[in-house]
């Protein structure tokens, strides 16, 4: 039964009804006091209005529960919140998230293929994207966390050069200039980017877009129109959801010049075969 109560928490959460979910993940951990899951989720239930001491808190015991459980480390040492009531809670919830980077790299165990493949997964469900909020600076920081990415896409992708040769660009030929995001359709991501892959001026660059979503509208068409190249999980039809798109196809792909990544959602790897200069926006690693 507690198995129920946790997927009925999953599926409550999925449709918006946060706080059901909150009293099925409850039930489930009451039913099975051990289950890292249940406290897992409920401390993402948690997190998405705000209440961040609690969810660091069921985080906490998934960690006391399972102390090799790299999940359990990233959420308890590097959740944060998005809004803060003071500057000493930015000061407390900094100095825990930049020891809790130094302690990931330090504990970090990429030594059997199934530790690098929970690595890889571990990162890409939650990034540094609420670090930007605190006003800061982060270069140091963003350091630390880039240097911990580089060593697990590093692992899971050993066949990809971390640094790609600069492509030799003859007289009169175009720049190529790629652009990489989970979100090329209706959604905040595309309105505040989606005019540098459509405004670029087309006789000097040369528009290369990877899509590592999987949502396709009128937005992904326009996204479609104006690419050289466009790498998709499947051909871009408006209104179909296609599969997560592979990264073996982008490691094939030549490199661009200049890489943009309009998000943080990303895969682990796509930094590293993209292309040999980056260009980020405020939030990403580097």
């Amino acid at each position: 039964m507690a198995v129920f109560h946790n997927n009925l928490g999953n599926a409550l959460r999925q449709i918006g009804r946060r706080e059901a979910s909150v009293v099925a993940y409850k039930r489930a951990i009451a039913l099975a006091p051990k289950m890292v899951e249940a406290y897992t989720n409920l401390g993402i239930a948690y997190f998405e209005p705000g209440q961040i001491d609690e969810s660091l808190a069921a985080h906490g015991q998934a960690l006391a529960l399972k102390p090799d459980s790299m999940l359990a480390k990233w959420n308890t040492r590097l959740t944060l919140p998005a809004l803060y009531d003071s500057k000493a809670a930015i000061d407390r919830h900094r100095k825990r998230w930049s020891e809790g980077v130094r302690a990931l790299t330090d504990d970090l165990d990429l030594s059997t293929p199934a530790k690098v493949t929970e690595a890889e997964l571990t990162v890409t469900l939650m990034t540094n994207f609420y670090l930007n909020y605190q006003g800061r600076n982060d270069v140091a920081l963003q350091k630390l966390y880039g240097a911990l990415l580089d060593r697990i896409s590093s692992a899971a992708y050993p066949e990809v050069p971390a640094i790609l040769e600069p492509r030799v660009i003859a007289p009169g030929e175009r720049i190529r200039v790629g652009f990489v995001s989970f979100f090329l359709y209706h959604h905040s991501v595309y309105k505040t980017h989606g005019a540098w892959i459509t405004g670029l001026d087309k006789s000097r660059f040369e528009v290369h877009v990877l899509y590592t979503g999987r949502r396709v509208d009128e937005a992904t068409e326009n996204v479609r129109r104006n690419a050289v190249v466009l790498r998709a999980p499947a051909p871009i039809v408006v209104g179909v959801t296609v599969d997560r798109f592979e990264m073996g196809a982008a490691k094939q792909h030549h490199a661009t010049e200049i890489g943009l990544p309009a998000d943080i959602h990303e895969d682990v790897a796509a930094g590293r075969c993209w292309a040999p200069c980056h260009s980020t926006r405020v939030g990403l690693s580097g």
